[in-house]
């Protein structure tokens, strides 16, 4: 998820990203929120 679209930091992005990363691994969050 881009820094323009959050509107972080730089550092609270790469925590950001890297939160969302493992969100995804662990099925907690959808890759994808266009689920038809």
């Amino acid at each position: 998820m881009p820094a323009r679209i959050t509107g972080t930091k730089t550092g609270y992005q790469r925590q950001l990203s890297t939160a969302i990363k493992r969100a995804r691994y662990l099925a907690l969050m959808p890759y994808t929120d266009l689920h038809q």
